[in-house]
């Protein structure tokens, strides 16, 4: 087990179930950039806006999942990510006041990238 798997393993409570979500974390710039964007719309008061630090895209929420099989994902999950360019078009808020900005279309390398973790995923089940 590589040594990163055994830290992490270390200090995860085995017993508790995680809430987990694969997603990509833009740069230090680029998170600036969506930020103050962000800050710039119009945003109903519900909308709870995601801190700075904080701003990615989902690609897959996995929900609750014991702490012990956090390693097999880590090691299972290979897909690579080819680059694309991202435009996010529009700004919406989900029930639960979430707020995100809608890409305008999905690039082709993205469409790819969430198919591979998709087939990983399942394989790991």
């Amino acid at each position: 087990m590589p040594a990163q798997n055994r830290a992490m393993q270390a200090s995860v409570d085995a017993g508790k179930p995680l809430r987990l979500f694969i997603a990509l974390w833009p740069g230090d710039a680029l998170r600036r950039a969506i930020a103050s964007w962000q800050q710039a719309w119009s945003w109903p008061p519900r909308a709870a806006l995601v801190k700075p630090d904080r701003l990615h895209i989902t690609l897959h929420f996995l929900g609750d999942v014991p702490a012990h099989r956090l390693p097999q994902l880590v090691e299972g999950l290979k897909a690579r990510v080819e680059p694309f360019t991202l435009a996010l078009g529009e700004g919406e808020v989900w029930s639960n006041g979430v707020a995100l900005l809608r890409p305008d279309t999905t690039p082709p390398a993205l469409v790819r990238l969430h198919a591979a973790l998709s087939r990983e995923l399942e394989r790991l089940e």
